[in-house]
């Protein structure tokens, strides 16, 4: 918590969350796109000392209001798409009945 997190996106699972958690927080310009850019862009942050400090301290704050951490508006998400897989299902197990 609290130490921002460069990320190269790419095809793995690690990736995909960490690009998921960056772009929840705002923080789309942490995620990189080709190895070039993920040390260029290494670089640049490393080197601005002053924004590195006043992210450190919003980091938990912007976590917390994120919609990462909206349980009551993600779980009624979830829950719509289970309900509309489920009537998916039983729309195709319906028109496979005689």
């Amino acid at each position: 918590m609290g130490v921002p997190v460069i990320t190269l996106q790419g095809l793995t699972h690690f990736s995909k969350v960490a690009s998921s958690f960056l772009a929840n927080l705002g923080l789309e310009q942490w995620i990189t796109h080709t190895p070039e850019e993920y040390v260029e862009r290494t670089l640049e942050f490393a080197q601005d000392l002053p924004t590195l400090h006043d992210l450190r301290k919003t980091l938990r704050k912007r976590l917390l209001d994120s919609p990462l951490c909206e349980r009551q508006t993600y779980m009624k998400a979830l829950g719509d798409l289970y309900q509309k897989i489920w009537q998916e299902e039983c729309g195709k197990c319906l028109q496979q009945t005689p």
